[in-house]
């Protein structure tokens, strides 16, 4: 038998306004998280405690922002936070986000490929502020960025010096930025 072809719509539709999603608040206290990542030679585990989660304001209407603050404390001490906005529609994320404490060998799982030398020991922090947004003026912006670092090394560069066996640098960055089409 033919086949019937599909019959053509007289009428067009209306367009369909965006199903709308708006919170109040929403929060967690005192979570915790267990990261396990098995793919390395040198499998990398964590566990986050007091993770902290409050979120106020959130909706998928266009233009609106919500309020987002996180923060966590890993078993190595370190400390993690951010406070900052997050917008649905365009996407957009904006803040500032810090880590202190952060022992640089403990991550050596992820960085062993990629850098030709031992890092032996040292702490980082990092402090930026930051913007990511799509859509048709899509950016990324990293703007102020201050990072701390100490070595238990003795080894010093020529930049730096250091009356005993420890030594602690610091660099600013006034601005980074990328766009994509």
């Amino acid at each position: 038998g033919r086949k019937r072809e599909a019959p053509v719509p007289t009428e067009t539709e209306p367009p369909r306004r965006p199903f709308l999603v708006e919170v109040g608040a929403l929060g967690i206290e005192r979570g915790r998280i267990h990261y396990d990542d098995l793919a390395f030679s040198r499998p990398f585990r964590s566990d986050l405690s007091d993770v902290s989660v409050s979120m106020k304001g959130f909706s998928t209407a266009s233009g609106k922002k919500a309020t987002l603050d996180v923060s966590a404390k890993s078993d190595a001490g370190e400390l993690f936070r951010n406070a900052g906005a997050v917008s649905m529609a365009p996407l957009s994320l904006e803040g500032e986000v810090a880590i202190t404490g952060l022992p640089l060998r403990r991550y050596e799982p992820f960085y062993r490929e990629l850098v030709k030398f031992d890092v032996d020991g040292g702490v980082l922090g990092l402090k930026t502020r930051y913007r990511f947004t799509t859509g048709a003026n899509a950016n990324t912006t990293l703007a102020s960025t201050t990072s701390t670092s100490t070595s238990s090394s003795s080894t010093t560069s020529s930049s730096s010096s250091s009356s005993s066996s420890s030594s602690t640098s610091s660099s600013t960055s006034t601005s980074a930025s990328s766009s994509t089409s």
